[in-house]
């Protein structure tokens, strides 16, 4: 399904993008790094080297010296059209618990989201934050933007939502994580240095029109709700907002 693949600042003699078919090996392209430079890689499934498709995969890795400063944070995304998901959802399962292992993830999470063109994704921002208020339940915001603002916590909850056990084991003991999570709700998978949690059979949406406020979600963060973060940045960048799309900056990206 990819058809193009963008690399962030890459190693001399190679393109910032090409096709999918002409790239090399990942594994190839990432003898080409050293430890002491950062990168960035976007494998992407749209027709044209600037669209954006269902599938989408991306990983942005930041240098040895970056991360011995433990202030930065490497980010690891993709994504799955939902009618894919919904007919595979165990090999979709599996996929986000080995990621999680491989990486010892410090946390993450998978469900509903707005796909949007990374390479012009301030124009598409609009869309998103008019999607958002129409999907309770749908990420929204860039992980490697956000990164820096979630070294120390959790952003949200979703149907997969993965916890390293630093933090889970400081709340396990609660009487609510027993109480308010039904064993048939919830089911919690061991990825070696961390527990994912899925919430439901299948990712919710949060439909305003249907169901806003999904219960396993709702019950799921008021578990959780002290490995939260206080407070994030801009979940969007751009000047595009109008009173009737305004972009979600600010006060809104916290509320």
């Amino acid at each position: 399904h990819l058809t193009w693949l963008w690399q962030g600042e890459p190693p001399k003699s190679e393109s910032a993008s090409n096709t999918f078919n002409k790239v090399k090996p990942i594994r190839k392209i990432l003898n080409n790094y050293t430890q002491m430079k950062e990168l960035s890689l976007l494998y992407t499934s749209g027709i044209e080297k600037f669209a954006t498709g269902a599938w989408e995969f991306f990983v942005s890795g930041r240098s040895q010296w970056q991360a011995q400063k433990k202030n930065y944070q490497s980010t690891l995304t993709f994504s799955m059209p939902i009618e894919w998901v919904g007919e595979n959802s165990k090999a979709f399962i599996d996929l986000f618990i080995k990621c999680a292992q491989r990486l010892k993830a410090k946390h993450g999470y998978a469900g509903y989201a707005c796909i949007i063109s990374q390479i012009r994704s301030d124009k598409n921002e609009p869309t998103e934050a008019f999607m958002a208020r129409k999907a309770w339940a749908m990420d929204v915001g860039d992980p490697m933007l956000l990164a820096r603002d979630l070294i120390e916590g959790i952003k949200t909850v979703s149907w997969l939502t993965a916890i390293n056990y630093e933090w889970f084991n400081s709340i396990k003991e609660e009487e609510a994580l027993n109480s308010e999570l039904p064993m048939n709700w919830f089911i919690g998978y061991d990825y070696g240095t961390g527990i994912v949690i899925q919430a439901g059979a299948l990712p919710l949406m949060g439909s305003v029109e249907s169901d806003p406020l999904p219960a396993p979600y709702v019950l799921l963060n008021r578990v959780l709700k002290p490995l939260r973060v206080e407070k994030i940045g801009d979940l969007h960048r751009g000047n595009y907002s109008t009173d009737e799309i305004p972009l979600i900056k600010g006060y809104l990206a916290n509320h």
